[in-house]
């Protein structure tokens, strides 16, 4: 793994997508996905939401990197 996805935790209500703290400051919550350099190339030529909408379908698998 060579990079990181950052998204937000997509089984989990809205409201977990973030959280004010005591100085009233929003933290977004998420999840950090260890990503291979294939995948990282993969995202720099075909753009992020390539990579990202197959994650969000029911079966939850990783986008084929061919084409």
């Amino acid at each position: 793994m060579t990079s990181l996805y950052a998204g937000l935790p997509v089984y989990f209500d809205d409201d977990f997508f973030s959280v004010t703290i005591e100085n009233g400051s929003d933290v977004a919550v998420v999840w950090l996905i260890p990503i291979t350099a294939e995948e990282t190339s993969f995202i720099r030529d075909k753009g992020w939401g390539a990579f990202k909408d197959p994650l969000c379908q029911p079966w939850v698998r990783r986008p084929a990197l061919s084409g």
